[in-house]
């Protein structure tokens, strides 16, 4: 899918199950293969082991497409398995000074939810919104979005022990799983696999920026 050999690779073969793992743009890509699931993921890669508190790919629009495009390469694939569903999970962070401003943005992307920011913690909203999609006749689309808000340090190993790095910060989360129903048993359309993947995209791109429309 992207021209070059894996960097790592590991087989199991009691569960018949293998990853592979390589550099891929502004981050790293990873092939997870399970007797009835696959899984195509694309993250940050960390330097040295170390990972930023929230650390992101960057600029959403630009991460998925590239993530797409290569998506879109193995959808096409003549020898790919069949599909009887299909898939894309986001993750978003934006970073927030404090965690009253934090529920103030959530408040924003959330109109139909009131959210006391100054007297409030651990909110967590959860919602699937579904719609039929344009691609495929008749198939149902989950659109799952959870809402919270995010606290994350970063740790550094020392001989000594652990200490606690300086760095911490709070960020506004958005999970997002935009996929086909399962209640559907007809494997998925072949020469579909590609639109429907963009669709997919597409919803989770007008929650991300939109907030919480129907």
């Amino acid at each position: 899918m992207v021209g070059r050999a894996p960097d790592q690779t590991a087989h199991n073969a009691k569960e018949a199950a293998a990853v592979a793992v390589g550099s891929f743009a502004d981050g790293a890509l990873t092939l997870r293969v399970q007797p009835v699931r696959i899984d195509w993921s694309y993250s940050p890669s960390s330097e040295e082991g170390f990972a930023a508190p929230h650390q992101t790919l960057g600029a959403l629009a630009a991460g998925w497409e590239s993530f797409r495009v290569s998506m879109h390469r193995w959808l096409s694939v003549e020898t790919r398995p069949d599909l009887l569903r299909l898939a894309a999970g986001m993750v978003l962070f934006d970073e927030v000074e404090s965690r009253a401003e934090g529920y103030r943005r959530l408040g924003q992307q959330l109109p139909t939810v009131q959210i006391d920011a100054d007297n409030s913690s651990d909110f967590s909203y959860q919602i699937n919104r579904r719609r039929v999609s344009r691609v495929v006749p008749d198939l149902e689309l989950n659109r799952l979005a959870k809402w919270s808000v995010s606290s994350a340090q970063s740790f550094v190993a020392t001989p000594t022990g652990v200490t606690v790095a300086t760095t911490k910060s709070l960020a506004c989360r958005l999970e997002l799983d935009m996929n086909s129903s399962g209640d559907r048993i007809d494997i998925l359309p072949r020469a579909a696999g590609g639109l429907l993947l963009a669709e997919l995209g597409a919803l989770a791109l007008e929650i991300a920026e939109s907030g919480d429309v129907r």
